[in-house]
C-alpha cells in the first residue's frame, strides 16, 4: 500500500498489526515468533538451549494478540 502510494491505508495496516509487532517483543527473540507460528499451524521448528517456551504470562498475551487472526 505505501509503495503504490496508499500512505492512509499503509498506515492503517500498521496500526491493525501493533499488537502483534508488540508481542513479538515481549520475550527473547525467536521465542514469541516461533510460539505464533506454532500457534497459527505453521512447523516452527525447536527450540535450541538455552532457548523455551515461553511463560504462561508471555503466552497469553501473544494469544491475545493473535486472536482475531486465528478465528
Amino acid at each position: 500500500a505505501y509503495k503504490s502510494g496508499h500512505n492512509h491505508e499503509a498506515l492503517r495496516i500498521h496500526q491493525s498489526l501493533a499488537d502483534i509487532i508488540k508481542a513479538m517483543f515481549i520475550t527473547t527473540n525467536p521465542i514469541p515468533v516461533k510460539y505464533a507460528v506454532r500457534k497459527i499451524g505453521l512447523p516452527a521448528g525447536v527450540f535450541n538451549l538455552p532457548m523455551c517456551d515461553p511463560s504462561a504470562e508471555e503466552a497469553a498475551y501473544i494469544d491475545k494478540a493473535l486472536a482475531e487472526y486465528l478465528q
